[in-house]
C-alpha cells in the first residue's frame, strides 16, 4: 500500500511537502524588518518576523533540518534587500554538543542558503569555545557574562578581506548579547567593514519596516 503524502505543517493530504495554504500563510508571516543600532557593534539588525508568529515553522527548520523551508524564508527575506557586491557571510556557530547531537549547525545552514541564493562568499570567522552551555534560558546579565567566554575570532579565518559589508547570521535575536559580542570581535578584526546582523526571527515585537531604511 502506497503511503499518502501529507503536508509537514498541517497534515493535510497533498502532492508536495507543504500544501499551498501553509506556504501562503508562511509567505504572509514573513515581513522583513530592520532596526538601526547606532550604539552597538553592528549597524543594523535584519530579521524575517517575530518569533512567536513562526514558532511551529521554526521548529521544523531547526530540529528537522527542513532546508527547503529555510530556503523559502531566505528567498522572501532577500527579495526585499539590496546586497552590496563586496559582501561576505558569516555566522555564530553552535556549541559542540548541539552540533554533534543535531549533526549540523542551524545558523550555518541559514547562512549557507543566504550565500548560495545571493552568490556571496561565506567564511567561518567566529569560533564557539564552549562545549555545551546553553544561553536561551539565561537572564540578560548571565548572557552578557557567558558571551565574553563563548566567542572568539577563528584563527583559521581569512585575515585580509576586501569587503564593505559583513552579514552575521544567527537563528533568533533575543537579548543581543551574543550577536553584539560576535560583531565586536569582527569590528576589531575588520575595522573598515559595515556589519549587519541577520536572524530568522526576533523574540520581541517588530521595530520598523525594512523599506524605511537602506542597508547599503
Amino acid at each position: 500500500m502506497i503511503k499518502k503524502k501529507t503536508c509537514l505543517v498541517c497534515g493535510v493530504e497533498c502532492s508536495e511537502t507543504y500544501c499551498l495554504d501553509c506556504l501562503s500563510k508562511i509567505h504572509d508571516l514573513i515581513d522583513p524588518k530592520i532596526k538601526d543600532f547606532n550604539n552597538s557593534n553592528f549597524d543594523f539588525l535584519i530579521y524575517c518576523t517575530n518569533y512567536l508568529k513562526i514558532k511551529k515553522y521554526f521548529k521544523l527548520m531547526k530540529y528537522e533540518k527542513r532546508l527547503d523551508l529555510i530556503e523559502f524564508f531566505i528567498n522572501c527575506l532577500t527579495f526585499k534587500l539590496s546586497i552590496s557586491k563586496k559582501s561576505v557571510i558569516t555566522y555564530i556557530p553552535s556549541n559542540m554538543k548541539n552540533r554533534f547531537n543535531k549533526g549540523y549547525d542551524f545558523s550555518e545552514e541559514i547562512a549557507k542558503k543566504f550565500a548560495e541564493l545571493n552568490n556571496i562568499p561565506m567564511y567561518k570567522l567566529i569560533k564557539n569555545n564552549l562545549f555545551s552551555k546553553e544561553s536561551k534560558s539565561m537572564s540578560k546579565k548571565d548572557r552578557l557574562s557567558i558571551s565574553e567566554q563563548k566567542l572568539s575570532i577563528d584563527e583559521r579565518s581569512v585575515s585580509e578581506l576586501d569587503i564593505q559589508v559583513i552579514y552575521v547570521f544567527d537563528d533568533v535575536y533575543t537579548t543581543g548579547s551574543t550577536m553584539n559580542k560576535a560583531c565586536e570581535l569582527l569590528a576589531d578584526k575588520y575595522p573598515g567593514a559595515n556589519i549587519v546582523a541577520v536572524c530568522l526571527a526576533k523574540s520581541s515585537s517588530p521595530i520598523c519596516y525594512l523599506n524605511q531604511l537602506d542597508v547599503n
